[in-house]
Order: structure tokens, then sequence, then C-alpha cells
């Protein structure tokens, strides 16, 4: 089951959208875009890849649940903004290319926080700024994580803009509510 889910995930991120795998946690994906080679739209990468992998996610929850297999669901945290990146390891070996720093560790925190708002993909500030031109986002919260003394406004990534008309009319009410 996690071969069937891992290698679809794996194939949107590095294949389709040119991320690169930094690791395999359980059954969750850490990647990263814009290393080891720049690329000026890295944000909208990380995006795009978000959105193919829940659609995809959903055509394996279908045939999973035809096979009677257990049902995955994913959160997907993206931030973005100054990271270390590079080869992390002891001073004797290299055992990891990776990215380290308060960008990454706001990105762990928003997937996590999807279990708390009832979301799927939940983008930083920075990441917000770079792509809302080119997505459907609401804000969801202000919200101070764990290890951050300013909060942050985060927002749910919901579709590549423009979206369907009915999609831009509930961001709207929300958007008033809020």
């Amino acid at each position: 089951l996690l071969n069937e889910y891992l290698t679809p995930m794996t194939d949107i991120i590095v294949s389709d959208h040119q991320g690169t795998l930094d690791k395999y946690i359980g059954d969750a994906i850490m990647a990263f875009w814009g290393a080891p080679k720049a690329q000026e739209d890295h944000a909208l990468r990380a995006c795009r890849a978000a959105l193919g992998m829940m659609e995809r996610l959903g055509e394996l929850r279908a045939t999973w649940k035809e096979r009677g297999l257990p049902d995955i669901d994913i959160g997907i945290g993206i931030n973005t903004g100054p990271m270390s990146v590079g080869f992390v390891s002891s001073q004797d070996r290299f055992y990891n290319y990776t990215v380290l720093g308060d960008a990454v560790n706001l990105a762990s925190r928003l997937e996590g926080a999807n279990k708390e708002y009832g979301t799927h993909m939940i983008l930083g500030p920075e990441t917000y700024a770079e792509v809302k031109e080119a997505v459907v986002a609401r804000e969801l919260d202000l919200v101070r994580v764990k290890g951050k003394r300013e909060p942050v406004h985060i927002h749910e990534l919901l579709a590549l803009a423009p979206g369907p008309p009915e999609l831009t009319a509930f961001v709207e009410r929300f958007r008033w509510g809020l």
C-alpha cells in the first residue's frame, strides 16, 4: 500500500514538478524546490505539486476502497524562506542532502496544522505572497506556531487560479466572515 502511494506522489514531486526528494518519514514525504538548481517559480511548483498529489490521492483512495484497503489521508505544509541547503552529516561522512532552518520548521508545523483546520494544504505567508496571483487560497487564521514569537497568516491552497466561480465566491464569503 505504501509503495502504491509513495511511487505516484514522488513522481508528481520529482518528475512532474522538478522538486528535490529529501526523505520519507514513515508515510510522509519531505521535498523542496529551488535547490540544487535555482528555480524562480519554486513556490508555484510546490503548489502545483501539492494540488496534483491531492488529485492523484483521490483516485488512489477510490481504488483502495474498492479493494478493501485502508484509507490514507494527507496534509501538506508549504513554506518559503531562507534555508540552509546541502549535505548534513557527521564530520566524517556525507549522509543527507537536505534543508534546515526556521522556514523548514514552519512548513512542518503547517503540515501538522491541517488536522486542526480540517484542511489538506496550508501555505505559509511567504509562499502565499509569491503565488497569490496564480492560485485560489483562503486565509485561515493568524497563528503563532511552536518556536515562533510572532504570529503568521496562513492560507489554505484550494486550486490554481482562476478556479471555478463557486470556489471564488466561497473564498470571498469566507474572507468577509473572517
